[in-house]
């Protein structure tokens, strides 16, 4: 959960994972803004706090990897009208960690909360009116929930990796509609968000995380 001081808060970071990737270490995050900072193509200083943030100490940053998308399930308006609100930025974190970074695995869920900002951006970059947009349907199902109807019925491709902490067993799905022209394509996003409801997916993450707190 969120922890500090709210309002020095500039960044979300969720279901941070450090794995062993060809004898290096890796930590993987996403990343959700508060406000009005943006990341762009981030710095040494920016990815240290946003390990000290999940608990990853020990370690030197060595190299970073920025992926921009947009997707429902970090959303803190997920009924709006707007889909700006319904579909925020969202930044896919990879770091590359020289070191031994303790435990490896599933750091927790979040969000954790920090305090950075990005040296790379600029005020004049910022993007909040956008147009073509990568877009992630990222949802959370039980391991043994029925995905056939993704490939099936909505023809759409994913990926899943397992999501279980503690004792709780489950997987993460990202569903990858690629770039879309979001003002007029959202027709698109909405029917497969639709379609994971049906099927008894989580799609948003208050729903991930009160699964929690009940086990």
């Amino acid at each position: 959960m969120v922890d500090g001081d709210s309002s020095r808060i500039t960044f979300k970071l969720w279901n941070p994972v450090v794995s062993i990737v060809d004898g290096q270490a890796l930590c993987v995050l996403d990343v959700t803004t508060i406000g009005e900072c943006l990341l762009d193509q981030g710095n040494a200083r920016i990815m240290q706090d946003f390990l000290s943030a999940v608990g990853v100490s020990g370690v030197t940053v060595v190299r970073w990897r920025i992926q921009r998308f947009c997707t429902q399930y970090y959303s803190d308006y997920p009924e709006r009208p707007d889909w700006r609100d319904r579909l925020p930025c969202t930044w896919r974190v990879e770091i590359g960690l020289d070191g031994e970074p303790g435990e490896v695995g599933n750091l927790g869920f979040g969000p954790f909360g920090v305090a950075a900002w990005d040296s790379t951006f600029a005020d004049e970059d910022r993007d909040w009116i956008r147009g073509a947009e990568r877009c992630l349907i990222i949802v959370e199902a039980d391991r043994d929930a029925d995905l056939r109807f993704l490939r099936e019925d909505l023809h759409c491709q994913y990926d899943v990796v397992d999501h279980s902490l503690g004792s709780l067993a489950s997987i993460q799905i990202t569903i990858d509609l690629g770039v879309l022209n979001l003002s007029l394509e959202i027709g698109r996003v909405d029917e497969v968000i639709s379609a994971c409801r049906d099927h008894g997916i989580r799609t948003r993450w208050t729903q991930t995380l009160h699964r929690y707190f009940e086990a």
